[in-house]
């Protein structure tokens, strides 16, 4: 792990600030959405509405199901940290890069994520290991938020999965 630490030093310094921006605005939406004391915690009592909300804060994203350490069901796991963590071990993930947080040197493919017209579009190819996508937020009636389009001739190649606003 030293080695590995030592070959990619830059690669972390670079990937630090945006994944401890990340990691606190992570935390600071779990502790509104979890935390015993919380007025959110009464108000969305069941688990669903949760992260529903969690994922409209944060955005979606999507990444590998298998596991790099022992091929564990990350969909199984839980959030914690701001990571997908499996189930199985405890490895952790962050859900734009598939990236381990540092010193771990652990990747999953990422996919790329769109949203339009309410409706969740995840492209069927996934990214190299580590790769970061840009995380989707949903659409909402007071506005898209950074939202990006796919374009015409790519949107063919997305595959639709309903939004957790639809039935």
């Amino acid at each position: 792990m030293l080695s590995a630490l030592k070959k990619h030093w830059p690669e972390y310094l670079m990937e630090a600030p945006g994944l401890g921006i990340f990691m606190v605005s992570a935390r600071v939406f779990t502790i509104l959405f979890y935390h015993p004391a919380s007025p959110a915690l009464r108000v969305f009592a069941e688990e669903f509405p949760r992260r529903v909300l969690m994922g409209l804060a944060m955005g979606l994203s999507a990444i590998s199901n298998v596991c790099q350490h022992q091929n564990g069901p990350l969909r199984e796991g839980k959030i914690l940290d701001g990571c997908i963590t499996c189930p199985w071990h405890g490895y952790q993930y962050v859900p734009a890069t598939g990236a381990s947080p540092p010193p771990f040197v652990e990747k999953v493919p990422t996919f790329n994520v769109r949203v339009k017209n309410g409706r969740v579009f995840v492209h069927p190819k996934p990214n190299s290991p580590g790769t970061h996508a840009e995380p989707a937020l949903l659409e909402s009636k007071i506005g898209t938020g950074r939202q990006m389009e796919p374009e015409e001739s790519e949107e063919k190649s997305y595959r639709s999965q309903p939004s957790a606003s639809e039935p």
